[in-house]
């Protein structure tokens, strides 16, 4: 029991800290809060499911099939409705419903994937059984409590260094006037889709 308390704090830590991350990057692109970005996180976990219980592949390589799939998920979603909306002229408020008629749609889905598992793979209701099968041990240490965290750390430092300074003012400028950074030569629809992919990305790898 102690096992599964310890993992699942780690779990849900690593989760809510990159879910935060890809919000606060929607955020300060869009300058909305996308209520959406949550559901990526059901579409993270049906990616795990059916790349380790359907192709049978090793756990390790589900981050990076979510990465994928997350960020392509993200740019579509931006390309095809908040971009659309953004050129259009609506306001805030309308994008931000927005982002919850796509929480409800995702949700619809995942909630069929979901269905569809529970009925094909049962064994995918035991708790942990993915790491039984596939995890390792280093220092006789678990691999899961060394994976977790450097994800996380190498994540973070990751985005701190490439949006500290200028980087970061572009992002800023293309969520809060974007008509100032074309002024100064930044696509800022790029820069959105860009973030918009990478966030999507993100969250997808949060519930892997």
């Amino acid at each position: 029991m102690a096992y599964d308390i310890y993992l699942f704090t780690l779990c849900y830590s690593a989760l809510l800290s990159l879910l935060g991350i890809a919000l606060t990057l929607r955020h300060r692109a869009s300058n909305i809060p996308d209520f959406s970005i949550i559901t990526y996180s059901g579409l993270g976990i049906c990616i795990t499911a059916f790349s380790t219980s359907i192709i049978h592949l090793n756990i390790y390589t589900s981050p990076f099939i979510a990465l994928t799939i997350g960020c392509i998920a993200g740019a579509i979603h931006y390309r095809f409705i908040m971009r659309r909306m953004e050129k259009r002229g609506d306001d805030i408020i309308l994008r931000t419903l927005s982002t919850i008629g796509v929480q409800i749609l995702l949700i619809g889905l995942l909630n069929v994937a979901t269905y569809w598992y529970s009925i094909t793979l049962p064994e995918l209701q035991g708790l942990f059984h993915l790491l039984d099968r596939w995890d390792f041990a280093l220092w006789g240490i678990q691999g899961i409590y060394i994976v977790i965290p450097l994800t996380c750390i190498i994540l973070w430092a990751m985005l701190s260094v490439l949006f500290r300074g200028s980087l970061g003012a572009t992002l800023t400028a293309s969520g809060e006037n974007p008509e100032l950074a074309m002024v100064q030569g930044v696509n800022p629809w790029r820069v959105k889709l860009v973030i918009w992919s990478l966030s999507g990305g993100l969250a997808c790898v949060a519930a892997v």
